[in-house]
C-alpha cells in the first residue's frame, strides 16, 4: 500500500486538504497562505505519489495509471478518519485530483476551490509527450536547471509568473516522475474525458483566477462555468499563475472564505 504523506497545519473545526501542482508540494503549492490561515481552520496538504515525502506506486513509472493515483490518494483520504465533511483545494493541476476525490467521495466533500485550473491539457505542453521527441525535449527543457531558469524569466517577462521560483523543489525530486505525471494529465484530457468527466461534481465550487495568468486559464473559466453546476469565479487583479505565492494575503482570503 502506498504512503501518503500528509501534513497538519491549523486547529480548527473547519477542515482543508490542499492538493498540489505539477511537480510540486503542499509547502510550495499553499506555504505562503499558512500565516493567513485563519483560526477555526485546519489544513490537510497531501502530497501526490512519488512527490513530497509519498511513496511512488510499487509498478514502474511506465505503469502509473490515474486509476492507480486517484486509488492511492483515496486511501490517504480514508486514512485522515475526517469526521465531517472537508473542502478540496487543488492548485493548478491538483484542481484535477481535488475534483477526482470530491467525484468519489460526494459525501465527505463540503465545497471545492480550485486555483489557477487548466480544463484542458494546454498546447504548449503537448510537444513534451509526443512519442520519441518529447522525452528528449523534455530532458532539455525542464529536467535541466539552466533550462527551467530560462524557461521561468521568460515567463516573468511574460507577466503570467511573479518572483516565486515554482521548479525549487524540482531540484530534490526525480524528473521523470513529474514527467510521468504531465503524460498523465495528457491521458486525462485526450482519452479519460476530462473536463466533463467532472459534471457529477455537486458540490458549491470556487475558482480563484488571477487576471494576468496564462489565456489558456482565462479560456478554461468558461469552460468550467458549463461543466460545474455550482461555480463562482474570483478573479484577482494584477497577479498572474503562481498566485497563491504572489498575492498569498488575498488568495487565502478566497480560499478559506467560508461559505459558497
Amino acid at each position: 500500500m502506498t504512503y501518503i504523506h500528509v501534513e497538519r497545519i491549523g486547529e480548527g473545526e473547519r477542515l482543508f486538504i490542499g492538493l498540489p501542482g505539477w511537480g510540486g508540494t503542499h509547502n510550495r503549492s499553499f506555504g505562503m497562505l499558512f500565516p493567513y490561515l485563519p483560526e477555526d481552520v485546519t489544513f490537510y496538504g497531501m502530497n501526490l505519489p512519488g512527490l513530497g515525502g509519498s511513496e511512488g506506486l510499487a509498478a514502474p513509472l511506465s505503469g502509473w495509471r490515474w486509476e492507480t493515483i486517484t486509488e492511492a490518494l483515496l486511501r490517504g483520504f480514508d486514512a485522515l478518519n475526517l469526521e465531517s465533511p472537508v473542502t478540496l483545494v487543488g492548485a493548478c493541476s491538483g484542481s484535477y485530483h481535488a475534483l477526482e476525490i470530491a467525484m468519489r467521495r460526494p459525501e465527505m466533500t463540503e465545497r471545492v476551490v480550485l486555483i489557477e485550473p487548466f480544463s484542458y491539457f494546454p498546447w504548449f505542453l503537448r510537444a513534451l509527450v509526443m512519442p520519441l521527441f518529447g522525452p528528449a525535449l523534455y530532458n532539455v527543457a525542464f529536467a535541466n536547471q539552466a533550462t527551467r531558469n530560462l524557461i521561468l524569466r521568460v515567463m516573468r517577462a511574460a507577466g503570467v509568473m511573479g518572483e516565486f521560483d515554482p521548479f525549487a523543489t524540482w531540484r530534490e525530486t526525480d524528473p521523470w516522475v513529474i514527467y510521468t505525471y504531465l503524460k498523465l494529465y495528457q491521458e486525462l484530457s485526450d482519452k479519460l474525458g476530462a473536463p466533463h468527466r467532472f459534471h457529477r461534481v455537486k458540490s458549491p465550487t470556487r475558482i480563484i483566477v488571477g487576471r494576468n495568468t496564462f489565456g489558456e486559464i482565462i479560456d478554461s473559466v468558461e469552460v468550467w462555468k458549463g461543466i460545474l453546476e455550482q461555480l463562482k469565479v474570483e478573479w484577482l487583479a494584477d497577479v498572474g499563475h503562481q498566485l497563491t505565492q504572489d498575492a498569498s494575503d488575498l488568495a487565502a482570503l478566497h480560499t478559506f472564505r467560508a461559505g459558497d
